[in-house]
Order: structure tokens, then sequence, then C-alpha cells
């Protein structure tokens, strides 16, 4: 992906995905606008499944009568019955943690659904509620969670477990159905970011029921999620973005920027922006060019490696040569972080003693 003129070009490589990015933006945009027509061009519908957007492409076909909307429909309905089944399970899990005390904010992809769909929770496919508390009520939260039930996924408390961001825990409901929550205590490693949290919180917002984070911190936690990936997520969380980003005006948008600034994450959302710019924009929407205008913010050198290790079609193939734990901590998060020397400290506390126990 090139900048030239302030539109996005399409290298070699990703010329092949013409299809299935007209496709990607028809399901990002068609999504809230009946009058955006589906593409004339084949539909690659094994591809959209692959990017973890089938179960949208779904409604988006079907509110518009079109027959092949039944080729997602199972993806739909699937994702349906697992998210209302762990929202009726989270539920209780999150009243109880506010009887405490607590607050737990919900994030990422259960955030993006109440927010922009709850009267259609099949929209995008969950494996697990993230919720954060933050470092200092973890421990508590945690506690009271396993009293009420719920186990860890891994009963060994290892050392890599203490650092990571989250910890997982599981429940069955009255059928034997498990459901996950992933309990946060940081958003990203622990040396990095260790404000983050309390300042999501401090920012969060009620939405039916549940605490949310602020838009502009929706935006942070999915370039932190991509990046701690290696940016080789399918696309779930880059149309999170989009969608997210779209309603945000350019005074709102300009937070975001000197949030991200002052938390040194612009390398990251320079990554998210550009892959989620690549699906689900087009030259010249204000995606793009917000796109665009945060990579002008980066070196030649941290743009060129951000083109290599957040190429858009890792999004597709969900696959990357630095997703290893070499690569990711001391490739991508140097590149990601605006603090290359705290991200070396991080990746040197946590790598060597993962590693030992595997």
């Amino acid at each position: 992906m090139r900048v030239d003129n302030l539109q996005l070009r399409r290298g070699p490589a990703e010329d092949g995905f013409a299809d299935l990015g007209a496709w990607t933006r028809f399901v990002a945009r068609g999504w809230r606008d009946p009058s955006v027509a589906a593409p004339g061009c084949d539909l690659p519908a094994a591809d959209l499944v692959r990017l973890g957007i089938g179960p949208l492409a779904y409604r988006v076909l079907r509110d518009r009568g079109d027959a092949r909307a039944l080729q997602f429909e199972p993806h739909h309905r699937r994702a349906s019955l697992q998210n209302l089944a762990t929202v009726a399970r989270v539920a209780p899990a999150r009243e109880l943690l506010g009887s405490r005390g607590i607050t737990p904010v919900l994030i990422k992809g259960g955030a993006f659904l109440l927010r922009h769909s709850p009267s259609d929770l099949g929209v995008r496919a969950m494996a697990d509620f993230d919720l954060l508390v933050g470092p200092e009520r973890f421990d508590e939260a945690f506690a009271v969670l396993t009293e009420a039930g719920w186990r860890r996924a891994s009963p060994e408390l290892k050392y890599s477990s203490r650092v990571s961001p989250a910890v997982t825990l599981f429940s069955a409901d009255a059928h034997g159905a498990t459901v996950q929550i992933d309990l946060h205590r940081h958003l990203a490693q622990w040396p990095l970011l260790k404000e983050l949290p309390a300042v999501v919180i401090a920012h969060a917002e009620e939405q039916g029921g549940w605490v949310l984070p602020s838009a502009r911190h929706a935006a942070l936690i999915v370039a932190l999620h991509r990046a701690r990936h290696a940016f080789a997520n399918d696309g779930r969380d880059l149309l999170d973005l989009a969608v997210s980003t779209s309603g945000i005006d350019d005074s709102g948008w300009a937070a975001v920027l000197d949030e991200a600034r002052a938390l040194g994450v612009t390398g990251a959302l320079c990554g998210a922006m550009g892959q989620a710019a690549w699906w689900f924009g087009g030259d010249g929407d204000p995606l793009a060019c917000r796109s665009l205008a945060l990579r002008a913010r980066l070196g030649h050198v941290r743009v060129a490696l951000l083109d290599r290790m957040a190429a858009p079609a890792c999004a597709l193939t969900q696959t990357s040569p630095w997703s290893g734990p070499v690569g990711r901590n001391f490739g991508v998060f140097p590149a990601a972080f605006d603090a290359p020397l705290r991200s070396l400290v991080a990746a040197a506390v946590f790598l060597p003693r993962r590693v030992m126990e595997r």
C-alpha cells in the first residue's frame, strides 16, 4: 500500500483481492445505508467468512432480499445463539462485580455489538466477552468470579499468566454450554501502557446496563489488540474500527490522535487504520484520509516497517512471519509503540520466562 496524492494504491500482490475488497466495502457501508447496492462482481463467500464478516454479510443481503444471504445464514444463526447465551451468563457476573463496587468495562467485540447492534447480536461472532477491571481491582474481581463458579482455562498459575493482560475464565450453563470471559487487568503487556486501564475506566460510558469504553478508546483498544497479535487477526475488529471511527467527527478524531500520542500508540493505530482503510475504506473517504494523514505523522522507516508487518493480506490469511513471540516482541512492538526502548524492556521481562515455561 502506497501513499500517492492521498489515494490508497494496491500493490501487485493485493490486486487479486479486488472483488473481495468491493464486497468488504459493501458490507461495511450497506449495513447502515440501504441505498448502497451490492457489487456486480462474483460473491467471494468463503473469503468473507474467513475475514469474519460472514454474519454481517447475511444481514446486509437479507435486508435487500438477496437470495445469496442463504450462504451466510448458518454463520449468522450460530453467532446469534452463542452471543445470546454468552450475554445471559455474563450479565450476572457483571452484576455480581458491580455489587462489590467493581466496574467491569465491556471491551472489544462485545462493546461493538451492544453499541452498534443491540437488536441483532448475530452480526459479529465472538468467542468470549472481554471485561476490563484494571490492575487495582483484578485480584478481587478474580476471587469474586471464582467463588461464583467461574474457573481458569489453565488451573496452573504460571509467570506468564501473572504478566499477561488477561486471564481466561469459563463457566457452563444448565445445558452444559461453555461461556468464556477474558478478565483484563491490562490492555497490553504490563510494562507497557500501565496507565491505560484507569483512563479507559474513567471515561467509560453506560449503555443498556453495560459500561463500554468511549469511542476514542474503543479505536485505541482495536489498535492495541491487533498489535498484540502482530496485525494478523481476521477482519472483525477492523470492521469495528471502520464503523466506530465513522461516528467520530474531526474534532473527536483529533482527540483520538492526541490520546494516541500521549499513550505512545500512534504506530499501532497507524497499522490498524491502514488495514481497516484497505478493506473497508475507499479513495477519498474519511477512513482512508485519516489513515493516510496518520501515516504522514510517522517517519519513513516506521511506515515501511508497519507496511510489512500490517499488510492488509494478514487479515485474510491470519498469518504473519511476525506472529511468533520473538517477531512480535522484538519487531512489532518497537514499531507499533512510540517508545521502542520501553517495548524492548517489556519483551525482556515477558519473553524469556514464557519461553522457559514451554
